[in-house]
């Protein structure tokens, strides 16, 4: 990883953290392909900032990505 190893406990926490993303953007595609009134932007909105809001509750991540998601 560019910018050094990040510490094990950190890296569990943000697997896990994309892992439970991953989850929840598949039901909002699976709730839009079952009810295509809900507006594909809002769906790709909410996704997006789904995953900068739990990255950045990450205990312990690096400087330079907590930097990087408070930018967004």
């Amino acid at each position: 990883m560019a910018g050094g190893e990040l510490d094990s406990k950190v890296e569990r926490d943000l697997r896990s953290t994309i892992y439970a993303w991953l989850a929840f953007t598949v039901e909002m595609c699976r709730q839009r392909l079952t009810d295509p009134s809900i507006d594909a932007e809002y769906v790709a909105g909410a996704c997006a900032h789904a995953l900068l809001d739990a990255l950045g509750r990450v205990p312990g991540i690096p400087k330079a990505l907590a930097d990087a998601i408070a930018d967004r």
